[in-house]
């Protein structure tokens, strides 16, 4: 053994060191109990550490340990003990060369066949390694060596043993050899050439240490080589010198060279027969497997295959099977046995082992036994009860042993009587393998209540073996359980089902009562026996005081004999508070709609209305609208739902559920959600009364769905002619009915006739526009004169003008100009004014007469219209209108800011001789501006007698800087002490201020007159505004405001004019005011001045 270790130390180029390891058995004890199992010791072999584990008897699945030497682990490896032929779990473990002492410490961990873990811990051995090197080998044990000559024609092939006591050290060198082995069976040698040599201190000796694997190292004899002419070395190897062995051949190759030094360079292994070694691993009695492991597989001749054939010593060899062992990483071989391929025999197995040769026949090699023993198994269970006639059968199935069972038998008895009823029953066997036997309960006292069943085996030697219990009950049954429980009725059925008894029974009794009442409202039901068999009570809270709450019901049988025994109970319960389940139902996406369904209401007290808010979740609650649910045929609540009361709002509804009583109470009952997916939008197209005389027709939009919510409806017409030069987008006006209609005409398209292309779209409240639907048709105009219908419109007989339109023109040659001669009635024609009218954004054109212009007579006025078309001018009508005033207006004011600097009160009068009356200044701009003449502007107009007004200059783009900048201007007008009434004008030019520009100027005014100011005029030009003499829209929409809101800039001349010039020409005369100049130049070597036209006197009077 010691020499083993100088061997293995050479090979390495390592030290030869003498080890000592120090280590106390210890027992392994079960996970967290004292039990202990087994001993644990620590040895030393060959230089390593030998584990071993000796399981005394007990079976374990596996065996591992963990082994460290440093407090934090980092070390730490784990080895697996491996079961040895001896049946002891062992492993070799090698630790990190080192010189001196070592502490080793080790948890072991050993798992048995039932799962139950046992442990070693806080274990630990001393390993002592001393550095001194030994030198000198024993001549018993260490020096026998023998030298063989090289086989040739000269020479024998016999060797004789020469015993060398010569010392040697062990050096690390790079050397190098190859050895070829040749085994001769039957001579009994092998043939050594080692070949390749070569070592930098050059080769004085070639050795070859050489034993068998058969005990250890005992036949261990050293070979010298001889050298062969052709460079090799050459030895051979008789098995004579190895104590006549056969097994396997350790060869290992040193050199001795020219300083002394041995130095190790390989190693190999030979055969002089096949060998193997068989051992049973992992038996698992329970599962009927276990593993076959084949170790030190060994043969001359070149193995093709390892087989192992197992049988059954029972079986003879008719349950044979022939396994192929596979071989494993560490140069064993397995196969695993299951008693499943072997006709699941039990007992004894036999394990062959044969080698499967390349070019020679199957060898017998090795034999093994092992014992899977049948353990006894068996399981009791009842069946076919049956109270009414007092029976039941006992069925043991499973039924093994190992041993022949000769009977199985079933003893039972009452556990009421001690085993004063016990009777032994014989099982009888059935075709399924089971055992049955029958129990009546005649045969023990008739005895009701629990019955113990036990399961014995009689074997052929005469032993009883006791296997498996159980137990059942015989008592009189039934069950009693709550249907069709009606919480808005206040009824429920009681089932009772299951019914049987041990003798007849005369009818089935249920008791009920409310435990709110004690017993005060009990009624005694007799059940009513059904076509199942089952027994039916129906309860109606009205026989138990309409009471609710918990409800007792028991149930009972009154056997023939009068005796009432009771079985079982129950409660039910009727609800003391209403509830409701919300559902929905007919979601209609496309149109919006839904129904609300309100189902198995319970009502705390008489209803009067079933009431559902409901709101969409983008909005807050500015959309709730309160439901009334109408009651259906089927006791629900229903109610339908648009989408068109909410917004036309999409998304997540909240709804909620309300129960008004007749009481005056009202409660809350359940509230959920209910989320609306979005539609995609539609509307369909189609016309009504065409004209084919002046080519006109109506477009009728239906059907419309606009998911996020309708803005407008627009439709694009133009028509085939030079593509879409004559394009014009209407919006639609929504009519009674909820369609939409837009009249066309053909002379907003250049009088074209042929086709029209008529498209519409939905402008939604998101500010998308979306295409629905598109079609065309064909217009004809048979009409060729021209016409045109004129009326007079807007008398206002406070400030004393009227508008004089002129509508539904038709002119084919097109219209150059419109003139509208107006007087009064009053002294003939000697006030008559040729006014030119204007085109509007609707087609239509406008002239605004002012009595100021008319010598302010009053009574009726007379208008004519004529049209230029053509090169012709056509007359197409009249109108009349009486008109007065009580107000004369037409005064002129300025407006001023900063630009204008510092006025004196002398500056102010020289304006009012000049026709001033008024004078607007401006205040402040967007939020931060402050107009610093403004205060000495406002209190020197104020002294020389001018109405004064204020404007804010605007640059908001949203509703919160509209209310911002309301606020500031509101601020700086109480600063200087300004009148709530003083007329307070928004100035709107910015280009930025465009989109949304209407919401905007709504929540300006309304911040405006949160503050307290209601005197409110909005000053722009006029390409902002839709009713204007551009012939095109704005974007505000003046009607939503009131024109007479507004004060227009519009300046007809570049250099202005005089102001009883604009006076007579009287632009927006509809209007607050017109600013019709900004180069008005009234004050000397001072920049011009905004001049204006005051139409009501707001902001001169």
């Amino acid at each position: 053994m010691y020499l083993g270790g100088i061997i293995s130390a050479l090979l390495t180029g390592q030290m030869v060191q003498a080890d000592t390891i120090t280590a106390e058995p210890a027992k392994l004890v079960l996970q967290n109990q004292t039990e202990n199992a087994g001993q644990f010791t620590v040895g030393l072999e060959g230089g390593q550490a030998k584990l071993r584990f000796a399981t005394e008897g007990r079976i374990f699945q596996s065996v591992k340990a963990r082994i460290w030497t440093v407090e934090d682990y980092s070390d730490l490896v784990e080895v697996p003990l491996s079961l040895d032929e001896s049946g002891q779990f062992v492993a070799v473990f090698q630790g990190e060369t080192f010189i001196g002492s070592k502490k080793y410490f080790v948890d072991i961990e050993a798992i048995d066949q039932t799962g139950a873990v046992y442990e070693l811990k806080d274990y630990s051995f001393d390993w002592q390694v001393d550095s001194s090197t030994t030198s000198q080998l024993q001549t018993t044990t260490t020096s026998q060596m023998t030298t063989g000559e090289p086989t040739s024609a000269a020479t024998t092939n016999s060797e004789t043993p020469i015993q060398e006591t010569s010392s040697f050290e062990a050096v690390q060198e790079v050397a190098e050899g190859n050895l070829r082995i040749q085994p001769n069976v039957a001579a009994g040698t092998i043939d050594i050439t080692v070949y390749n040599l070569s070592n930098a201190s050059g080769i004085r000796t070639v050795k070859l240490p050489v034993w068998t694997e058969e005990n250890g190292q005992d036949d261990l004899f050293w070979y010298v080589a001889n050298r062969q002419a052709d460079g090799t070395y050459k030895v051979r190897i008789d098995k004579k010198y190895h104590k006549n062995e056969l097994g396997l051949y350790n060869i290992h190759l040193y050199y001795e060279d020219n300083s002394g030094h041995l130095i190790g360079v390989t190693s190999s292994t030979a055969t002089l027969s096949a060998s193997g070694k068989l051992s049973i691993q992992n038996v698992n009695h329970s599962a009927g497997t276990f593993d076959v492991i084949i170790r030190q597989v060994a043969s001359p001749v070149t193995i093709k295959a390892v087989k192992v054939p197992v049988w059954t010593t029972e079986g003879g060899q008719d349950d044979i099977q022939w396994y192929t062992a596979t071989r494993r990483a560490d140069g064993t071989y397995k196969v695993s046995i299951d008693k499943k391929n072997h006709k699941n025999g039990s007992g004894e197995y036999n394990i062959h082992l044969y080698y499967e040769f390349q070019n020679a026949p199957t060898q017998g090699i090795a034999t093994a036994q092992t014992t899977l023993t049948l353990p006894t198994t068996g399981r009791l269970s009842i069946a076919n009860q049956n109270v009414s006639k007092g029976s039941f059968d006992v069925i043991a199935s499973n039924v093994k042993s190992s041993q022949s069972i000769k009977s199985v038998k079933i003893p039972v008895w009452t556990e009421a009587g001690g085993q004063d009823d016990i009777r032994w029953y014989v099982a009888n066997r059935q075709a399924d393998g089971t055992y049955k036997a029958t129990v009546q309960t005649s045969n023990h006292k008739n005895g009701l209540g629990i019955y113990q069943v036990h399961l014995y085996y009689e074997y052929s030697n005469g032993q009883i073996e006791g296997v498996a219990t159980t137990q059942t009950s015989l008592s009189n049954q039934g069950s009693i359980k709550v249907s069709n429980l009606d919480q808005q009725a206040g009824s429920f059925d009681l089932i009772i089902s299951n019914v049987s008894a041990i003798t007849s029974i005369k009818s089935v009794k249920v008791p009920v009562w409310t435990e709110a009442g004690g017993q005060d409202d009990i009624h005694w039901y007799t059940a009513s026996r059904q076509a199942d068999g089952t027994y039916r009570v129906n309860i109606q809270k009205s026989n138990h005081k309409n009471g609710l709450g918990v409800y007792q019901a028991h149930l009972y049988y009154e056997l023939a004999d009068g005796q009432l025994v009771g079985i079982a109970g129950t409660t039910a319960t009727l609800s003391t508070k209403s509830s409701a389940q919300i559902s929905f139902a007919n979601i209609n996406r496309q149109a919006g709609t839904f129904d609300v369904v309100i189902s198995k209401a319970v009502f705390a007290s008489e209803i009067q209305h079933v009431q559902v808010p409901i709101w969409t979740e983008a909005g807050g609650q500015d959309d709730i609208r309160w439901y009334t649910a109408t009651k259906q045929a089927d006791g629900n609540y229903r109610l339908t739902v648009d989408s068109k009361n909410h917004k036309d709002g999409r998304g997540d509804y909240q709804v909620h559920l309300y129960f008004n009583y007749k009481n005056g109470q009202t409660e809350g009952i359940t509230s959920t959600k209910f989320t609306l997916p979005e539609g995609d939008a539609a509307g369909n197209v189609t016309f009504s009364n065409q004209n084919q005389v002046v080519g006109s027709f109506d477009i009728i939009v239906s059907g419309i769905v606009a998911p996020k919510g309708l803005d407008a409806v627009q439709v694009p017409v133009w028509s085939d002619i030079n593509g879409q030069d004559d394009i014009q987008w209407y919006t639609a006006i929504k009519q009674a009915n909820g369609t939409y209609k837009v009249t066309v005409e053909a002379r907003n398209h250049k009088y074209h006739s042929g086709i029209y292309h008529v498209h519409a779209y939905l402008k939604q409240k998101d500010g998308s526009l979306v295409g629905v639907a598109q079609t065309k048709t064909a217009v004809s105009i048979s009409q060729t004169g021209v016409s045109a219908k004129v009326s007079i419109q807007n008398i206002d007989n406070t400030y004393g003008y009227f508008n004089v339109i002129v509508s539904n023109i038709f002119a084919p040659a097109g219209v150059t100009k419109v003139q509208v001669p107006v007087w009064s009635s009053v002294n003939g024609q000697n006030d008559i004014i040729w006014y030119e009218a204007y085109r509007q954004p609707n087609g239509d054109y406008q002239a605004t007469i002012r009595l100021g212009n008319h010598r302010y007579e009053t009574g009726t006025y007379n208008a004519h219209v004529y049209i230029d078309s053509g090169g012709q001018q056509y007359g197409v009508g009249t109108s009349t209108a009486n008109v007065t005033f009580t107000k004369k207006t037409g005064q002129a004011f300025i407006d001023i800011s900063s630009h204008n600097g510092y006025l004196s009160v002398a500056d102010y009068n020289t304006l009012k001789v000049q026709g001033i009356y008024g004078v607007v200044v401006k205040l402040t701009e967007g939020t931060s501006y402050f107009n610093p003449y403004a205060p000495d502007q406002i209190k020197n107009a104020q002294a020389a007698g001018l109405k004064v007004s204020v404007y804010h200059y605007s640059h908001f783009t949203s509703t919160s800087t509209a209310q911002e900048e309301a606020r500031y201007f509101a601020d700086a007008a109480k600063r200087l002490g300004l009148a709530k009434n003083i007329v307070m004008v928004n100035d709107i030019e910015e280009y930025k201020s465009r989109d949304n520009i209407n919401a905007n100027m709504k929540a300006w005014e309304a911040e405006m007159r949160r503050l307290g100011y209601n005197n409110l005029i909005h000053y722009t030009g006029a390409s902002w505004i839709d009713v204007n003499n551009l012939g095109y829209s704005g974007p505000i929409k003046t009607g939503e405001f009131g024109l007479s809101n507004f004060w227009v800039a519009q300046y007809p001349y570049t250099n202005g004019m005089p102001v009883e010039q604009a006076r007579r020409m009287a632009y927006y005369a509809a209007a607050a005011a017109w600013q019709f100049t900004s180069r008005a130049l009234l004050l000397q070597n001072r920049p011009y001045f905004d001049l204006n036209i005051d139409y009501t006197g707001r902001f001169t009077q």
